[in-house]
């Protein structure tokens, strides 16, 4: 039987993944609908049809898919935990860099 304080610790461990967990979930969501967002500029931009811009959406959700199956097996090869830190790190990285960039 666990103790008062071993509960407690379980408990917070447990929040700290949730937060975690739903940050990454946000995350996600915030780059597909940058897509979205992107469509109008896309359009002008480039001169595309409605087909072509389909095509476009499919093809970067097809991929950012393929990248998550990617990132599935490279977590059970090397560790869960240290390739989310490293999946944050070069996230937040390339976020900056367009940052400063803009």
């Amino acid at each position: 039987m666990l103790s008062y304080i071993e509960d407690q610790s379980i408990q917070a461990k447990r929040w700290i993944i949730l937060l975690i967990v739903g940050v990454g979930t946000a995350l996600s969501a915030f780059t597909f609908n940058a897509i979205l967002i992107a469509t109008p500029n896309i359009v002008t931009d480039y001169g595309i049809t409605g087909l072509d811009v389909a095509w476009v959406q499919t093809a970067f959700m097809l991929t950012s898919t393929c990248l998550m199956v990617l990132a599935g097996k490279l977590g059970d090869s090397f560790g869960k935990f240290k390739m989310f830190k490293l999946g944050l790190i070069i996230f937040n990285v390339r976020t900056i860099i367009r940052w400063i960039q803009e």
